[in-house]
């Protein structure tokens, strides 16, 4: 077998896969359909946020799923993980390093997560 004819069959079945519904198809019972049920908490964990400090698109979105179950009714609480924002070494780091200048209250993932919902009337 020639080197063409090597590299053909190892990328047709690629191709086959990227640009055909197959991979979806293959991956399909993987997918589990299920009911939402009431539950004693929400859990929303946090996706992280860009180094200003700003919340993630990820991190946004899961909040308002979070704040959307709550709405529903299927929890009475809502628990938010979260760690420090991404930039949090950044400015501790300057403030360690004599700068002199108080390094600003970090808020947490969590804290701007519970700030979020606390603005859509869930209530603290």
């Amino acid at each position: 077998m020639s080197t063409l004819e090597s590299g053909i069959l190892l990328v047709f079945p690629v191709i086959i896969v990227m640009y055909t519904p197959l991979a979806n198809l293959l991956a399909s019972f993987l997918s589990v359909d299920g009911e939402l049920i009431p539950a004693d908490v929400i859990v929303v964990l946090s996706g992280g946020s860009y180094p200003d400090g700003v919340m993630s698109r990820w991190t946004l979105e899961r909040t308002v799923w979070g704040i959307r179950l709550y709405k529903r009714g299927m929890a009475s609480r809502i628990l938010f993980a979260g760690g420090p924002p991404a930039n949090t070494r950044k400015v501790l780091g300057r403030y360690f390093f004599g700068s002199g200048v108080a390094a600003p209250p970090a808020m947490s993932d969590a804290a701007a997560m519970k700030k979020l919902a606390m603005e859509f009337g869930v209530p603290e």
